[in-house]
């Protein structure tokens, strides 16, 4: 059995499949899954962007992870794509209440395939 291709966007660097296979059974639902795959295409001079999803994830979450990972982006990162794991942890906050830890999504980066002039 092949691995699912990631849903395909319009950008041109983001049309392979991802060798990821998170869904054992055929017709399951993505909001079903318990694990989310993110594709985000970067390249030096423009912001990176997510051009690939797998699993559950709505609009303005993505965004959010877009603005994120452009806020927070190191200089020496290679251009190309990156396959994240993402999950959510919740705020953590003190014993008089106040939150000490703002929630926040986190990444696992799990592959980086280059950016190839073609």
């Amino acid at each position: 059995m092949n691995a699912p291709e990631l849903l395909k966007s319009e950008a041109d660097n983001c049309d392979a499949q991802s060798g990821l296979s998170p869904a054992p059974l055929l017709g399951s639902f993505p909001s079903d899954r318990k694990k989310t795959i993110i594709e985000v295409f970067q390249q030096k001079g423009d912001p990176a962007f997510i051009c690939g999803v797998d699993g559950w994830i709505v609009g303005h979450v993505m965004e959010a992870i877009e603005k994120d990972i452009n806020e927070n982006r190191d200089e020496d990162e290679k251009d190309g794509r990156y396959l994240y794991e993402i999950s959510y942890s919740e705020a953590q906050t003190g014993d008089e209440g106040r939150i000490e830890l703002p929630a926040y999504w986190d990444l696992r980066e799990i592959a980086f395939e280059p950016n190839v002039p073609r």
